[in-house]
């Protein structure tokens, strides 16, 4: 039997050897690894705060107020969002703790001033903040407002919410109702003289087997804006939808477009402000026999009415077209300039003859589509002269009137 040499047994042994350091490193690295993982620990859930900002008075079109900033803070955090076109803001990658919300935009005060939140392992959506201009003819002003929604936070329209005032000798004298809108909203627009007196708010819906908690609440009218939510329940028959589309065919007059469209049920009637697009939807009616109505004082309508009948399932009606047959729609601009060409900013102009003021811009121009009350300015019918007036301390203008004949 042939010996191997010494050298070939020292090479045996040093890839043993180098096999075994080869295991140790891979086992100290391996246990390393371990120790990394439990030190990193389990992932931390994170959870959303969301929200909306709506403005009074209440805009049918769009009740939600735009740009508003929101700060939040708690748990070592301090952070901001501006509220989306509708007046919605979301805060998300949250521990749970408690967070204090508050709304800035110049000028207009919000209430609540501010709102705690506390999140305890879920997603939260707070209540609306609700705002209005600071400026002397609105805070003459008091808002009563609020929502009615369901368990789940569904939005219940067309609930009556009735308003009586509980006078000195404790009488109770009725004020009147509204509605909710389709947003779920209710609010009474009331003058200065109602300030520290007393109101019962009582929520109901004709021919419709709603309870609501509270069912009525007292509220004493101590500041510009008071806030007073409801949660119904509903034990009767299901409900449906009717739904449709007013479809506007003057396409010049896009952008202006808006419609009303009611709906009667022989004991009650509904306003719904059809979106941009024309859609309208009635939620939560029995079923019956309803009629359609769409209104505009500047548009005439392919149908009137539309007859419709609820039997167990929702409604979908035909297109409704309509046509613009209202007084000319006009928009006037210019700008101010001195000597040299160079722009003139806030110039205020004068609409003479009309109620309306404007002032120009960075660039020294001006348009009506912006004036504070261009609702006035903008249509009339015939011939008529439109005069403006530039005014400026410190500046002469020439000419110093200057008009428009249409």
């Amino acid at each position: 039997m042939q010996k191997q040499s010494p050298i070939s047994i020292t090479r045996k042994l040093s890839s043993v050897a180098i096999l075994t350091l080869c295991i140790a490193i891979l086992l100290v690295y391996s246990c390393d690894k371990e120790k990394e993982k439990s030190i990193v620990g389990p992932v931390e859930d994170t959870y959303t705060i969301s929200g909306k900002v709506v403005k009074l008075p209440l805009n049918p079109s769009n009740i939600g107020f735009q740009d508003v900033t929101v700060y939040i803070s708690g748990n070592q955090l301090a952070d901001s969002t501006l509220t989306d076109s509708d007046g919605t803001f979301t805060f998300s990658k949250l521990s749970v703790d408690t967070y204090t919300l508050t709304m800035s935009k110049q000028p207009y005060i919000f209430r609540p001033q501010k709102k705690e939140v506390k999140i305890s392992k879920n997603n939260i959506v707070v209540d609306e903040f609700y705002s209005i201009l600071l400026d002397d003819d609105e805070l003459k002003n008091y808002y009563i407002t609020g929502k009615i929604v369901d368990d789940n936070c569904n939005i219940i329209d067309f609930i009556r919410v009735k308003l009586f005032e509980i006078k000195q000798n404790n009488s109770i004298e009725s004020i009147g109702f509204t509605k909710t809108w389709q947003s779920g909203h209710f609010f009474y627009g009331l003058s200065f003289d109602i300030k520290n007196k007393t109101f019962i708010l009582k929520p109901e819906k004709i021919g419709y087997e709603y309870t609501f908690n509270p069912d009525s609440c007292i509220v004493t009218v101590n500041d510009n804006i008071i806030i007073h939510n409801f949660i119904a329940k509903y034990s009767g028959s299901p409900l449906h939808t009717i739904s449709g589309r007013i479809i506007n065919i003057d396409t010049d007059l896009k952008s202006e477009f808006y419609c009303n469209v009611f709906l009667l049920d022989g004991k009650d009637s509904y306003l719904y402000y059809a979106d941009s697009m024309g859609t309208y939807i009635f939620r939560g009616l029995k079923d019956g026999i309803y009629k359609i109505v769409p209104r505009n004082a500047f548009y005439t309508f392919s149908s009137d009415t539309l007859t419709v009948t609820v039997e167990g399932e929702d409604a979908f009606l035909p297109d409704i077209t309509c046509e613009y047959t209202g007084s000319t729609y006009y928009t006037y601009s210019g700008r101010t300039i001195d000597t040299e060409g160079n722009a003139i900013p806030g110039v205020r102009i004068t609409f003479l003859g009309q109620k309306g003021t404007f002032d120009t811009d960075e660039e020294g121009r001006f348009n009506t589509e912006t004036a504070k009350y261009s609702y006035y300015v903008t249509r009339f019918d015939g011939t008529k002269s439109i005069f403006f007036v530039p005014s400026k301390s410190g500046y002469t203008f020439s000419p110093d009137t200057t008009w428009v004949t249409i």
